[in-house]
């Protein structure tokens, strides 16, 4: 049997700055006949077991452990875990036999990480499903239980709002179009002015200006600064 698992609630509570959340899954593990463990060249045991099981504690230890990677929001910076409504169920004859000199755990303890993989936040989420059944007092192993993923996600710093020029430098002043091949350094002398069509009489040098964005395609990055306008470019202007 595979695990089946279902969210049961997604509970968040917004704090300042931080988003504190859990994530519920109802987890049934499905237990197997005992499996064959290899313990080195020449030696193997016979260990409990079921679909999907690691042994986390060998060579040591061959109790196996339920895992599970959880994909968390971005942002995430601490999970803590906890489980409840544990079922229990006794173990077989044949599971007995193998684990007389084990030593089971009281009680389930589930331990969890956060590790990052390509920049996301995962939770890494591991228990030995063994503990003392309330109903008989005796050890049994654990047939399902909801676990409870609890964690703390960093609000993104919200950007300030962007600020439009109140009025485009085009409506004011007379202006004229200049064609340009390719980026560089130009010079522009007299005659290319008068030629433009402009009266070059009582012109004042320092009213000459020049605008233009460069002709090439917006950034498609998000979130990247764009001007609303036409840039100013930078000039110097001779005169005899």
């Amino acid at each position: 049997m595979k695990y089946k698992l279902s969210i049961l609630s997604i509970l968040i509570i917004i704090l300042s700055g931080v988003s504190q959340a859990q994530i519920s899954q109802r987890i049934v593990i499905g237990w197997e006949s005992p499996a064959g463990l290899v313990m080195g060249y020449d030696s193997s045991v016979l260990a409990p077991s079921f679909k999907g099981a690691q042994y986390l504690q060998l060579p040591e230890g061959i109790l196996p452990s339920v895992s599970r990677i959880v994909s968390l929001p971005v942002g995430a910076v601490s999970v803590n875990a906890d489980i409840s409504d544990v079922v229990y169920t006794g173990l077989t004859e044949a599971e007995q036999q193998i684990t007389p000199e084990v030593e089971f755990p009281e009680s389930p303890v589930p331990l969890v990480s956060l590790m990052m993989e390509r920049g996301k936040p995962r939770a890494v989420f591991s228990m030995l499903p063994f503990g003392i059944d309330p109903a008989t007092g005796h050890t049994a192993k654990i047939a399902s239980f909801t676990l409870t993923l609890n964690y703390e996600q960093r609000s993104p710093e919200l950007k300030s709002q962007h600020e439009y020029a109140s009025n485009s430098v085009l409506a004011s002043g007379d202006w004229y179009k200049i064609y340009i091949g390719e980026s560089g350094i130009y010079r522009l002398t007299y005659d290319n002015l008068r030629n433009l069509g402009i009266n070059l009489s009582g012109l004042n040098p320092d009213m000459i200006r020049i605008f233009g964005n460069g002709g090439s395609l917006l950034n498609e990055a998000a979130g990247t600064a764009r001007i609303d306008d036409l840039a100013e470019n930078a000039i110097k202007v001779v005169t005899a």
